[in-house]
């Protein structure tokens, strides 16, 4: 390959010259270069300026480093099991899986800084109160602003306490606000049964 660097057989994203110990870590726009060779490490960049917009400097953050599908995954736990109130926020960001950006990973630190200031609230069930089950329903309309599609958020109390929740994406586009709201209300009744 060019610039004398290998493709590595384990990892695609590293690059190889083992004649000088130069590693290349590229992912998305970012890169990293790491040798024993202080030299080489200041020579290659000026390699490459010849055909790429290099910035230089002292590496704080890094796109791939960043454990977003692990943090996205524990949040979906907690989602599902006790705290209802980030599944919407939760779906979102589950949506850029792939190619997460710095402002998805700075909502995962919101997020976590919020269950944080919040972590000694629950879900409270009181046998005082009415063991009805309550269904809530609500939607937008169109929120997606590619696909048109609504997000539905439905929740079921008993005893005082949330006993089933989901927000999910509208598997069909709606017409107006009274169909996306009664394509949630069909939902719900569909989880009640």
């Amino acid at each position: 390959m060019k610039y004398g660097l290998k493709q590595s057989n384990s990892d695609p994203c590293l690059f190889l010259n083992d004649e000088k110990s130069i590693y290349l870590i590229v992912y998305v726009h970012d890169g990293i270069i790491a040798s024993v060779d202080e030299q080489a490490v200041k020579q290659f960049p000026e390699k490459l300026k010849s055909e790429f917009s290099v910035v230089i400097g002292v590496v704080n953050y890094f796109l791939a480093t960043v454990p977003y599908r692990e943090a996205i995954g524990s949040l979906m736990i907690l989602a599902i099991v006790s705290r209802h109130e980030i599944s919407y926020e939760v779906g979102v960001l589950s949506q850029v899986l792939y190619k997460p950006q710095q402002v998805h990973w700075s909502m995962i630190k919101r997020i976590m800084r919020y269950l944080k200031g919040t972590e000694k609230c629950g879900i409270l069930f009181q046998c005082n109160v009415d063991n009805t089950l309550q269904c809530f329903t609500d939607s937008d309309y169109a929120g997606d602003p590619l696909s048109r599609r609504s997000t539905l958020g439905m929740i079921f109390m008993s005893y005082g306490g949330a006993v089933s929740w989901r927000s999910q994406r509208q598997s069909c586009i709606a017409l107006s606000t009274t169909e996306a709201e009664l394509i949630a209300a069909s939902q719900a009744a569909k989880e009640a049964i």
